[in-house]
């Protein structure tokens, strides 16, 4: 059985790789819970970033399914918001609104309300969190590597 980080690898090799058909062939197994918590896995690891697109197209094509959701929906929101401020590859329109269409139907907004991450105090806070996160293992990763060099 292929694990999601398998599928991401096996796209990346082969153009012609049918990722979506696979990770459906995922879900069906292992169901969308397993799915989602994979995607998001790979979403809260920095040395994984040129994952992240992928991952959020797992999220994306999983939408539906919230219940299934590995969070609480507004730290799934911080997620994926975070991902794209942190990645100069993510942070563009069309990004957005692929992340946009999954978070207005969690929150149960209209696709034209006029909602963003940075009117919501709690995904705010939550993205502060997950901010203050990455440089503190930033920073650790920094110390550890210097002592190895000293």
């Amino acid at each position: 059985m292929d694990t999601l980080t398998d599928l991401i690898a096996q796209k990346k090799r082969d153009k012609d790789f049918d990722f979506f058909a696979e990770v459906s062939k995922l879900a069906e197994v292992q169901g969308w819970r397993y799915v989602l918590k994979a995607a998001f896995s790979v979403l809260e690891k920095a040395e994984l970033e040129p994952d992240w697109e992928d991952a959020i197209d797992v999220v994306s094509f999983g939408q539906t399914h919230v219940k299934l959701l590995p969070y609480s929906v507004p730290e799934c929101i911080a997620r994926l918001y975070f991902c794209c401020e942190a990645s100069p590859t993510l942070d563009t329109p069309d990004m957005d609104n692929q992340v946009w269409s999954a978070v207005h139907q969690w929150l149960g907004l209209p696709y034209t309300s006029g909602w963003g991450p940075s009117d919501d105090p709690e995904i705010v806070a939550i993205m502060q969190r997950m901010e203050h996160e990455a440089k503190n293992i930033s920073a650790d990763a920094a110390k550890q590597y210097n002592h190895c060099v000293e």
